[in-house]
């Protein structure tokens, strides 16, 4: 189950990174034509920036490019400076870029607002319809499209339902007035209801409040989720605490968070993301495809962890598949 990218690709990060194919594609085929350019506004202050970056070049080369001949990647690194977001996009603008890729939310914002005449690829935005960058995820009708990293809830249901095939009903608690937390409420409702599960939901307007509702909650659902969700993360402990009294397994939304005490969880394989997009990139160029009529992709891996210490605590057997996860 789990199927993570076993290919690596060790870059040496300056300014220009040149890579080129022998095949036919983009503007530049051979014959001394001008290579297409590739301007990648990266953002160190994501934490999976570089390893984005390394999986969309590594897509792009292992589709046919290589060194010097077809294609130009320039990279400069915005470094979490708002300012600098709008700077390297104009300067893209003004360098004739033939392609924008930008990491982030930020980012691609700026170089959506920024880059009009050629195809803007954002990588890890978890919504880009919220961001104000397109109207529709499956139809975005401009030059921009690109690889969302929103939390997977669905892989992370389904996950549930592998290690508990007889669970019925799923709460989730999130905290109402965080509007990402809320938006994966409504993604659960939903993952939920077509996986066979009936959702049950325990929005939380003060943390304050967490033990009575998690003394309802827990009385309720066969099993507990907890997205991203800033205002929860500190109350994980007691929300651990009274699912292991109750015996309810709690699927989470990170790493981190399995590592001090929920169940397990699907998690975003940023390297595969940056790959997603890199084979965009190369639709765009070798196939002529429109980001106009390029759906929002997601990762098409996913990084599975599994505490076992909980999972044995909860008498749940995990499958051989899932072995090499456990944490």
């Amino acid at each position: 189950m789990r199927n993570t990218m076993k290919k690596t690709l060790t870059l040496a990060m300056a300014a220009v990174l040149i890579l080129a194919t022998g095949c036919g594609g983009g503007t530049g085929s051979g014959g001394g034509a001008i290579p297409p350019r590739i301007g990648i506004l990266s953002d160190s202050a994501h934490p999976a920036s570089e390893e984005i970056v390394t999986g969309f070049i590594l897509a792009i080369s292992e589709s046919g490019y290589i060194s010097n001949q077809t294609v130009i990647f320039v990279e400069n690194d915005a470094e979490g400076q708002s300012a600098m977001y709008e700077e390297i996009a104009q300067q893209y603008v003004a360098d004739e870029m033939d392609l924008v890729m930008a990491v982030g939310p930020d980012g691609t914002r700026a170089a959506a607002a920024t880059v009009s005449d050629v195809p803007v690829l954002g990588a890890a935005v978890p919504d880009y319809v919220a961001a104000g960058l397109i109207t529709s995820e499956q139809a975005p009708g401009g030059n921009v499209s690109g690889t969302t990293d929103m939390n997977p809830v669905e892989a992370q249901i389904s996950l549930l339902k592998t290690l508990m095939p007889a669970v019925a009903s799923a709460g989730i608690l999130y905290t109402e007035g965080e509007a990402y937390s809320a938006l994966q409420a409504e993604h659960f409702r939903r993952a939920a209801g077509e996986a066979g599960l009936e959702p049950i939901e325990a929005p939380v307007e003060n943390v304050g409040d967490i033990d009575g509702i998690l003394e309802e909650i827990l009385s309720s659902c066969d099993a507990l989720y907890i997205p991203e969700d800033e205002q929860l993360l500190s109350v994980t402990d007691k929300v651990y605490g009274a699912a292991a009294q109750a015996g309810i397994p709690v699927i989470v939304s990170s790493k981190a968070m399995v590592e001090s005490g929920g169940l397990a969880t699907a998690a975003i394989d940023y390297p595969g993301l940056g790959y997603q997009t890199g084979l965009m990139a190369v639709e765009i160029f070798k196939e002529g495809a429109d980001p106009a009529s390029m759906p929002i992709r997601s990762s098409a891996e996913f990084l599975y962890h599994i505490n076992g210490t909980v999972a044995e605590a909860l008498g749940i057997d995990i499958p051989s598949e899932l072995a090499t996860s456990v944490i």
